[in-house]
């Protein structure tokens, strides 16, 4: 547990984390040690659920109550709060401003958690702050360039930032790092094609996301299919 508690914000979804996900996967969540609720935590990004969502936010909050110095707890439920914001999943008032509680925290903590630079990005993606945005996209990359996870979450963000052809890149990029990926790493591909009129290659790869609970997966196929008169 602990090797993978070391490389989880490293190889989010190689061989090594999803044998070590398999040994907690029977296990209730209440009885849940810190280690395991976040290679539970590395589990939920391979298909993004409400439900799992739900379960992750609620445990993650008590644990920064109890253990409130650990930077990589801060640092996932900044990522969590994020996700009300961003997929509307479980939202509860004011996710942006608990996004940025928990991530400034995280950084306070520990200015070298790349997974917090990483919520930083996405919470000034949002706040629609580009300066700032591109200085934490700079020291994500720096942090380590191999964050398969990190670096195709950075190449959507710039793809509807208007950047299409680095969001591309740097999606393209984390899929060749990780041929074994979570298909949310198509978003940019399937977003990019779709703001070019490409609408076949669109709705390719969104297809390829296949996440039957993500919202973006569906509408980015209701929409290349729409461009394409595919009604039905």
């Amino acid at each position: 547990v602990f090797v993978a508690w070391f490389l989880g914000s490293f190889v989010v979804h190689g061989v090594l984390l999803r044998s070590a996900r398999a040994g907690v996967r029977g296990i209730p969540i209440e009885q849940h040690t810190p280690e395991e609720l976040r290679l539970r935590y590395w589990s939920y990004h391979r298909q993004h659920a409400p439900i799992e969502h739900a379960l992750l936010r609620d445990h993650f909050e008590r644990l920064v109550e109890a253990q409130p110095a650990l930077s990589p707890f801060w640092s996932v439920l900044a990522h969590l709060c994020l996700h009300e914001y961003g997929f509307g999943f479980n939202a509860r008032p004011d996710p942006l401003p608990r996004a940025r509680h928990a991530v400034d925290r995280a950084l306070e903590l520990d200015s070298l958690n790349q997974h917090a630079w990483e919520a930083l990005a996405f919470t000034l993606f949002f706040e629609q702050d580009r300066e700032g945005f591109a200085h934490a996209v700079d020291r994500v990359l720096a942090l380590n360039p191999r964050n398969a996870n990190a670096t195709a979450l950075l190449g959507i963000l710039f793809v509807h930032a208007g950047e299409l052809e680095r969001g591309c890149a740097l999606a393209d990029r984390a899929i060749a790092i990780n041929p074994d990926h979570p298909g949310w790493y198509h978003i940019a591909r399937a977003s990019a094609d779709y703001a070019s009129g490409r609408f076949e290659t669109a709705l390719r790869s969104a297809k390829r996301i296949n996440m039957p609970q993500h919202l973006w997966a569906h509408a980015l196929v209701a929409m290349a299919s729409a461009q394409l008169g595919r009604t039905a």
